[in-house]
Formats: C-alpha cells, structure tokens, sequence
C-alpha cells in the first residue's frame, strides 16, 4: 500500500510540477504517512486551482518606459509588454509553483505557504509599481530639467538673434545716416558751386554792362570832342585869320615909319 501511495505521488509530481526538483526530493526524503497524504493535497488542490495561478500569473506591471536623452519622447524597450508569451507564463508559473512546494515542504501548510507566496508576489509587484513610478517621476524630473535646459537655450539664442538683428539695425541705420549725411554734403557742394556761377555770371554781366557803358561813355565822349573840334576851328581860324591882319597892320604901320620922308 505504501509503495502504491509512493507511485502516485512520484507521478503526479512529475507531471505537475516538472521543475520542482528540490521539493519532489525533499518529499521523498519524508516517507511518513502525513508527507505522503500533504503531497497528495498538493497535487489535487494545485490541479484545481490552476486557473487562479495562471489568472495571477497574467497580472503584471506595465512596462517600463526610458526617456530618450535629448529628445523628450519615450521608448518603449525590447520585449516590454503587458502580455507576456505562453513560454513566459508557463515558466512564471513553474518558479511560483516551486516557491509554493518549497516553502510548503518547510512549514508543512500548504495554503499558508501558497498565500505567503502570493503575499511576497503582491509586495514584489507593488514594489516594483513603486520602483517604476520613482524612474517615471525620474525620467520626467530629467525631461523637465532637460526641457528648462532647451528652453533657455532656446531663449538665449533669441535674444542672441534679436541682439544681432538690432545690431545690423543699428548699423543700417549709420550706414543710411552715413549716406545722407554724404548727399548733404554734395547738395550743399553743388549748392556752392551753383551760386558761385551765379556770381561770376553777375560779375560777368556788370562788367559787360561796365565795358558797353564804358563804350557809350567813349562814344559820346568822341562825338563830343569831334564837335568841339569843329567848333573849335572855325573859332581858331577866325582868331588866326585876326591875328593875321593884325600882324599885316604891324608890318605896314612899321614899314611906313621906316621909310624917309
């Protein structure tokens, strides 16, 4: 009877639980009666409680993201996922089954042993939902630092680029300044030069009007001489032709005197 209570359990623990070595050797290092009756429990309760395994089995923390250095998005790593593959889930499910044949192997409970289990999973999960939030409000503690970063470059190099666009600015300004300064000065030139012509110009015209009222002067002048001279020659020749008969009279008055009587 007790070599048949041993065939069953050998088999029902190869076919349920395949990975739990050490838990299968530590039962067959126990063949009491009380062992032999825990292991049978085991083998049924596991069987009926399968589904609740694999439905814990399926719970999981969502994946954990990395920020991008720089780039301020999100990347989703490789084999991250909520859903994990059949191999994932059966191989979970062995190492949870061996934690619970373990454990159970060393209290004797086997649903104390299952809840301390799931208890540890639950602390593990919770645990690690912490440990994801703390690196998410890490990652976008380091986003917002790298984005007030990116923002005051942004805005240095703003103000750069308004320092340097006021610059040529300014500096379009002195040039048009410089130009208008120069066109002033060469209308101001030509100004001069203008009203210099202008006064040569006038100089020009008095002293032609000075030569043709010099020239008229000159004329009347002549004409006036030229009558004078012939007035004044009828006059000389009147007084000559006096003077002339007076000497006459002389010569004769004196020849008379001279002559005897």
């Amino acid at each position: 009877m007790w070599l048949l209570v041993a065939i069953i359990q050998i088999t029902c623990n190869s076919l349920l639980l395949p990975s739990s070595t050490s838990s299968t050797k530590s039962v067959k290092k126990i063949p009491d009666a009380s062992t032999t009756s825990n292991a049978l429990t085991l083998s049924f309760s596991t069987s009926t409680r399968q589904s609740k395994d694999s439905n814990m089995a399926n719970t999981s923390l969502p994946p954990a993201y990395t920020a991008v250095e720089n780039t301020g998005t999100l990347e989703r790593p490789e084999g991250a996922g909520i859903t994990r593959t059949r191999e994932e889930e059966a191989a979970k499910s062995k190492r949870q089954k061996a934690k619970i044949a373990q454990l159970w192997a060393e209290t004797g409970e086997w649903g104390r042993a299952k809840r301390t289990v799931c208890k540890r999973e639950k602390e593990r999960r919770k645990e690690r939902k912490l440990e994801v939030e703390r690196e998410k409000d890490g990652e976008r503690a380091r986003r917002r630092e790298w984005k007030s970063r990116r923002d005051m470059l942004i805005e240095r190099e703003r103000r750069k680029a308004k320092e340097r666009g006021l610059e040529v600015e300014r500096e379009r300004e002195r040039e048009q300044e410089e130009e208008r300064e120069q066109e002033q000065e060469r209308e101001q030139e030509r100004e001069r030069e203008q009203e210099e012509e202008r006064e040569q110009e006038e100089e020009r015209e008095q002293e032609e009007k000075r030569e043709s009222e010099g020239c008229n002067e000159s004329a009347r002048d002549t004409a006036t001489e030229m009558e004078s001279w012939r007035t004044g020659d009828s006059e000389k020749d009147a007084i000559v032709a006096a003077a002339t008969v007076v000497r006459l009279l002389l010569v004769q008055i004196y020849l008379q005197s001279s002559l005897p009587s």
